[in-house]
């Protein structure tokens, strides 16, 4: 499904929120070219816009990797494309995709799309980085214990008690035997990691 923005108190509000150095520059190019009247953009109180739609990535998408892809297409004739401040190349149709990197929090990515004798169209997406978690060893521990270490590391748990008729009399305190996904792997914050817990560890 395509995202369409068109109207001008839309254009304010990006305006506002996605102001940067980089996004007025490239502003200044695209009101450079829009110099009166042309046919293939849409009319909005006599006058015309360019026709920007993104096709990816969803506005709020959440990665890990450091690059992301956007996509999208402008239907104006003789339209320039600038994502994230750069020109990218325009297939027949007006389809594009480019790369764009990405830093680890909150990144706001502004496309702004311009063409002669028409008004410049802007959309803004918010995309998420989010760094992976490293697995810490809670083997050896007590299940209490390992739940508040594997919690202050943001991540949820799940403990599975492999103790038997036979091995529930002993008087030792019951310890972490394994836990999946192992110490040390990369998960995503809030990943549940499993937790096997008895008297005698194998």
């Amino acid at each position: 499904m395509f995202i369409c923005a068109r109207t001008s108190s839309r254009r304010r509000h990006l305006w506002h929120t996605i102001a940067t150095p980089g996004l007025i520059a490239a502003l200044a190019v695209c009101v450079a070219v829009a110099v009166a009247g042309c046919g293939g953009a849409r009319q909005t109180n006599g006058t015309r816009t360019v026709q920007l739609a993104l096709s990816a990535p969803a506005s709020g998408t959440r990665v890990a990797a450091g690059t992301i892809a956007v996509a999208g297409k402008v239907s104006t004739p003789r339209a320039t494309v600038l994502v994230a401040g750069h020109r990218v190349e325009l297939a027949p149709g007006g389809h594009f995709t480019t790369s764009v990197d990405l830093a680890v929090g909150t990144n706001l990515i502004d496309v702004i799309a311009g063409a002669p004798q028409a008004r410049p169209a802007m959309l803004a997406i918010r995309v998420v980085r989010y760094e992976l978690v490293s697995v810490p060893s809670v083997i050896g521990l007590a299940p209490g214990v390992a739940r508040k270490a594997l919690g202050a590391a943001g991540l949820k748990v799940k403990v599975s008690d492999t103790d038997n008729i036979f091995t529930e009399v002993l008087p030792e305190t019951a310890a972490v035997c394994n836990q999946s996904p192992a110490p040390g792997s990369k998960v995503s914050p809030g990943a549940t990691i499993k937790l096997q817990a008895s008297k005698f560890c194998l």
